[in-house]
C-alpha cells in the first residue's frame, strides 16, 4: 500500500485591488525602528489603521480592519488559513532619482519624502517614550543604590576578616616568642646538666683518689668513737641530741635556700590572692584572663614561681585543663604549668604532686592541636627531672596517645615536641616500659628518623641509641622494625650533629650479638666507617674506629667483608694521625682482626701492610703499657698464623725495627710486657730457632 503524501493547499490569488503606497506610514515606521534600536527596547504597537488618509485596506469578506502587527524579526506572525497575500503598492506614482552609479547600500539615496506636521499620535509616542526613560532612570537609580549598599556590605566583611587575620597572628607571633623563651630556658638547662654531669664526674674521680685517705679518716673516727663510748653512755643520749641539732640546721638551710628563691622573684603578693580565686571561679571568662596572666607572670625572667605555689595556684590550674569546653583555656593554664616544670625540681615535685601528670596524658589525645602541643611540651620537662618523674609519666600511660601523634602531616614544631620527649622517655637509663610499649616507641622512632628535619633526625637517633641501651629485646625490635637500615642511611648526612647521633646509635647495635651485627653490616655500614676514619672531626673519627673495633670482633665472614672493603688500609692511616684517642682505637680494631682471623685473612692483612705498622707502635707504645700488651698480642697471633712464612714475617718485622724494639721491651718496668717480649724473641726472632725453621 503507498504512502499518501500530505498536500499542500494552493491560496487563490487575491481578488483585491493592490492599494497605493502610504509614504507617511513608510516613514513612521522607519523613525520608530531607529528609536527601539537606539533605546534596544521594543515597545509594542499601538493598534491603529495603516494609514489616516487612504483608509483601511479591505482583507476580505467585511471582516473588520487588523491592528498593525512587527516584523517578523521581531515577532512571529499569526498563521492562519484564510489570511490574504500582503497588497502590492502601486509605484507608478513613485519618482525615484536615478543613481549614477551602483555603490553600496549606505550610498543609496532614500525617496525625498515631503514632511507633513505632526500628528497626535505622535505626540502620544513621545509622552510614552518620556515616560519610560524615566521609568528606566529610577530603575537605574535603584539597582546602583542597591550595589552600592552591597559593595559596603562586602568592605564591612572584609575589614572584618582582615582584623580577625592580624589578631590570630598577633597571637600567634607572641606564642611563637613564648616558645622561643621556652626554647632558650630548656637548652640552657641542658647545658647546666651537662655541666653538672661533668663536675659529678669530676668529683667521683677526686673520691676513687681520695679513697684512701677517707679509710685513714674512718679509722680515726672509729677509734674515737671507741674511746668515747663511755662518755655517751654517761651523757644519757646526747648523741641523739647532736643528731636533732643536725637536722634542724639542714631543714633551716633548705628554708633558707627557698626564701633565697623566693627573693629573687617578682613581688605579686597585691594580686595573687586574686589570681587564684579567679582561677577556682566557675567563670570561664575569668578563668581565662586569670589563667592568662599567671603565664605571663610565669613567662618573666624572675618568675613568681615559689609565691603562686605556696598560694594553692596548681590546683586549680589543673582543674582549668580539664574543661573540654574551652580549649584556649585549656592552653593557658598548660602554658603555666608548662613553665612551672622547667624550673627547679622542687617546682616539677609540685606540679606532679598536683595530679597535673594525669591530665595532661589525657590532654594528648585532644582534638585540639594547640592543646596537644601544649601538653606534650609540659610532660617533657617533667621527664627531664628525672627517672622518678619519668616513670610516673610512663605509668599514667602516656607513650601510645604520644606515639599516636606522630603523623607525615604533622607540624614541623609539633614533631620536634614529640621527638624530644620520646627521647626523653629513655635519655636517663632503666626506664620500665612493657614490650607493647617498647615495640610502639620503636615504630615512633622509625618514623621520625626517616623525616626531613634534620633536628629531628639527629633526636629521634639519640631516642634510638637510648632505646638500645634497655638490651637485647630491644635490639632485636631495632632490627626488625627495618631502623638499623635508617640509621645506616643518616651517617651519609652532610651534618655533623645527624652524623654523631647516627654513629652513637649504631654503635650501640655493634656493640651488640653477632646477629645484630650482622644487621648492621648487611646494611652497608662498613664503608661508611672507613671514610669517617677520615673525617675532620676527631670525634667522628674516633667513634667510627670503636665501630669497626667491635665489628672485626665478630664472626669470620664479617671480617672478610671489612677486608673486601679495605677497611684496613684506612685503619692504618688513622694509626698514623697525630691523635692518641684514635690511634687506640685503631690499634684494637685490628688486634681484633688478627685475634679472629684464620690463616689466609692473615696473608691478605700482611699484604695490606699491617707489620711495619705494627713496628712503628712498638717503638711508640712504650709509654703505654696497656697498648704495648694489646700490639704484642697482634704480632703474636699474625706469627701463629702464618704457617710457612714465618721466616719472611719475621724478616720484614726485623726490618721495620720490630726487633729493636721487642729488646727494648725486655726490660719493661710491667712484668707483662716484658714477658711477652722475651717470649717473641725467644720463640721467632732467635737466631738458632729461625735455622731451625
Amino acid at each position: 500500500m503507498q504512502k499518501r503524501l500530505s498536500k499542500e493547499r494552493k491560496k487563490k490569488p487575491s481578488s483585491v485591488n493592490p492599494e497605493p503606497l502610504n509614504l507617511k506610514s513608510i516613514r513612521e515606521r522607519r523613525e520608530r525602528l531607529e528609536a527601539m534600536i537606539q533605546s534596544r527596547r521594543l515597545p509594542p504597537l499601538d493598534s491603529r489603521t495603516n494609514s489616516s488618509g487612504s483608509g483601511s485596506s479591505s482583507s476580505g469578506g467585511g471582516k473588520s480592519s487588523t491592528p498593525m502587527s512587527l516584523s517578523p524579526h521581531w515577532k512571529e506572525k499569526e498563521k492562519t488559513a484564510d489570511r490574504q497575500p500582503t497588497p502590492q503598492p502601486n509605484l507608478s506614482n513613485v519618482r525615484l532619482t536615478p543613481m549614477p552609479s551602483r555603490g553600496s547600500v549606505h550610498d543609496r539615496l532614500l525617496p525625498n519624502i515631503q514632511q507633513r506636521g505632526e500628528s497626535k499620535d505622535d505626540h502620544d509616542d513621545e509622552e510614552l517614550s518620556q515616560q519610560r526613560s524615566e521609568e528606566m532612570q529610577q530603575q537605574m537609580t535603584l539597582e546602583m543604590q542597591q550595589l552600592m549598599l552591597q559593595q559596603m556590605q562586602m568592605m564591612n566583611h572584609l575589614m572584618h576578616k582582615q582584623k580577625e587575620h592580624q589578631e590570630r597572628k598577633r597571637r600567634k607571633q607572641e606564642k611563637l616568642q613564648q616558645l622561643q623563651m621556652q626554647q632558650r630556658a630548656r637548652e640552657e638547662r641542658e647545658k647546666a646538666e651537662e655541666s653538672a654531669r661533668a663536675e659529678k664526674e669530676n668529683e667521683d674521680d677526686q673520691k676513687e683518689k681520695n679513697d684512701d685517705d677517707n679509710q685513714a679518716v674512718n679509722e680515726e673516727q672509729n677509734e674515737e668513737e671507741m674511746d668515747g663510748k663511755e662518755q655517751q653512755d654517761e651523757g644519757g643520749g646526747g648523741g641523739e641530741k647532736e643528731t636533732e641539732e643536725k637536722e634542724k640546721g639542714e631543714e633551716e638551710k633548705k628554708e633558707g635556700e627557698e626564701e633565697g628563691d623566693e627573693d629573687g622573684e617578682e613581688d605579686i603578693s597585691d594580686e595573687v590572692d586574686d589570681l587564684v580565686a579567679g582561677l577556682r571561679s566557675r567563670d570561664i571568662k575569668r578563668q581565662l584572663r586569670c589563667a592568662e596572666r599567671a603565664r605571663e607572670l610565669l613567662s618573666l625572667p624572675q618568675a613568681p614561681v615559689v609565691q603562686l605555689i605556696q598560694a594553692g595556684a596548681l590546683p586549680p590550674l589543673v582543674a582549668c585543663m580539664e574543661r573540654g569546653d574551652s580549649p584556649e583555656l585549656q592552653v593557658e593554664a598548660a602554658w603555666a604549668i608548662t613553665n612551672v616544670a622547667s624550673g627547679s625540681s622542687a617546682h616539677t615535685r609540685a606540679v606532679v604532686d598536683a595530679e597535673a601528670v594525669r591530665v595532661l596524658v589525657q590532654l594528648l589525645s585532644s582534638a585540639d592541636r594547640g592543646v596537644q602541643e601544649q601538653a606534650v611540651w609540659a610532660l617533657g620537662n617533667i621527664v627531664g627531672d628525672g627517672a622518678e618523674c619519668r616513670d610516673r609519666v610512663i605509668r599514667e600511660g602516656a607513650i601510645s596517645p604520644l606515639v599516636n601523634l606522630i603523623q607525615p602531616n604533622m607540624p614541623a614544631a609539633m614533631r620536634r615536641q614529640v621527638c624530644w620527649m620520646l627521647t626523653n622517655l629513655f635519655r636517663v637509663k632503666k626506664a620500665r616500659v612493657s614490650p607493647v610499649e617498647q615495640y610502639e616507641c620503636v615504630q615512633g622512632l622509625k618514623t621520625l628518623i626517616a623525616s626531613l628535619d634534620t633536628q629531628v633526625q639527629a633526636d629521634a637517633l639519640w631516642g634510638t641509641a637510648y632505646l638500645a641501651e634497655l638490651g637485647s629485646t630491644a635490639l632485636d625490635d631495632l632490627t626488625n622494625a627495618g631502623v638499623v637500615r635508617d640509621m645506616v642511611e643518616r651517617l651519609y648526612s652532610e651534618k655533623e650533629r645527624v652524623v654523631i647521633a647516627a654513629l652513637r646509635a649504631t654503635g650501640s647495635v655493634a656493640a651488640g650479638t653477632d646477629e645484630q651485627t650482622e644487621a648492621l653490616v648487611q646494611a652497608g655500614a662498613l664503608p661508611i666507617y672507613r671514610e669517617l676514619l677520615s673525617h675532620h672531626n676527631p670525634g667522628i673519627a674516633r667513634e667510627s674506629a670503636w665501630i669497626l673495633s667491635n665489628i672485626t670482633a665478630g664472626t669470620t665472614r664479617q671480617i672478610q667483608l671489612a677486608i673486601d672493603v679495605q677497611v684496613v688500609p684506612a685503619l692504618i692511616a688513622a694509626i698514623e694521625k697525630d691523635d692518641g684517642e684514635l690511634r687506640k682505637e685503631a690499634t684494637w680494631a685490628l688486634s681484633n682482626l688478627a685475634s679472629r682471623s684464620n690463616e689466609e685473612q692473615v696473608g691478605m692483612l700482611i699484604k695490606s701492610g699491617l707489620l711495619p705498622c705494627l713496628s712503628r707502635l712498638l717503638q711508640q707504645t712504650s709509654a703505654d703499657p696497656g697498648m704495648t700488651l694489646v700490639v704484642l698480642d697482634t704480632l703474636n697471633n699474625i706469627l701463629k698464623k702464618t704457617g710457612t712464612d714465618t721466616n719472611g714475617v719475621v724478616k720484614t718485622v726485623e726490618g721495620h725495627g720490630g726487633k729493636d724494639a721487642l729488646t727494648t721491651l725486655k726490660t719493661n718496668k710491667e712484668s707483662q710486657v716484658a714477658k711477652m717480649a722475651t717470649y717473641l724473641l725467644e720463640a721467632y726472632f732467635d737466631q738458632d730457632n729461625q735455622e731451625k725453621q
